[in-house]
């Protein structure tokens, strides 16, 4: 008598709802980490004022569990953005962003915005924002993080540090450098900058210091 040979049992399909949720805390996660980033923060910076272990955070940032709803709201509440601004749509078939519904924030007080070019939804290898610097603004202190930035100077004038080394760049100008380097930068005009300024994605291990804070031009 032949034996019947052994059938392996199909794998059970997977939940579709639930593969949406875990795309939705991802995107959350991202949005955090990015206006976290943005506003030069450190991981500590955020969870001493949330209340929460670094751990918590590193967690939620990387799409690991979703916050409750009370954690959610310190986290907007100290990272100074709309809660509603940390969900973004997740839609891979955005391709174009129409002029004046982009989303806008502050970075590095109020005499620094940027407007995104790329949402933040987790699924993109690349930041893109167009900055948007008042005179005298910019980043308030030296930046140091893994990746790489490129940038062109649409209007206006950049002054930008780079290690021991200053550039000042005017409209047409762009710039190429390893985030790892230590950099800053300000607008030293009297009329408002427009920069395009790309960059790798920080990753988690990213160090960033806000530190050595320029004076105000006088």
């Amino acid at each position: 008598m032949k034996k019947k040979p052994a059938t392996t049992a199909p794998a059970p399909a997977a939940d579709p709802v639930a593969g949406e949720q875990a795309l939705e805390v991802a995107a959350l996660g991202a949005s955090i980490r990015s206006a976290r980033l943005l506003k030069g923060l450190k991981l500590r910076d955020i969870a001493e004022q949330v209340g929460c272990s670094e751990s918590l955070l590193s967690k939620i940032e990387n799409g690991h569990i979703s916050p409750a709803l009370p954690t959610l709201l310190r986290i907007a509440q100290t990272l100074q953005v709309p809660v509603a601004a940390l969900f973004s749509p997740i839609d891979h078939r955005h391709v174009v962003s129409r002029a004046g519904q982009r989303p806008v924030m502050q970075l590095h007080g109020p005499r620094s915005s940027v407007e995104r070019l790329v949402q933040p939804d987790g699924g993109h290898l690349l930041e893109a924002n167009l900055h948007i610097l008042a005179p005298g603004g910019g980043s308030g202190g030296t930046l140091s993080h893994e990746g790489e930035e490129v940038g062109y100077v649409v209007s206006g004038r950049l002054e930008l540090t780079v290690g021991h080394e200053v550039f000042l760049l005017e409209a047409g100008d762009s710039f190429n450098f390893r985030s790892e380097i230590e950099h800053a930068y300000r607008n030293p005009g009297r009329t408002a900058a427009r920069i395009v300024w790309m960059s790798t994605p920080s990753r988690a291990g990213a160090r960033i210091r806000a530190q050595r804070k320029r004076p105000a031009p006088r």
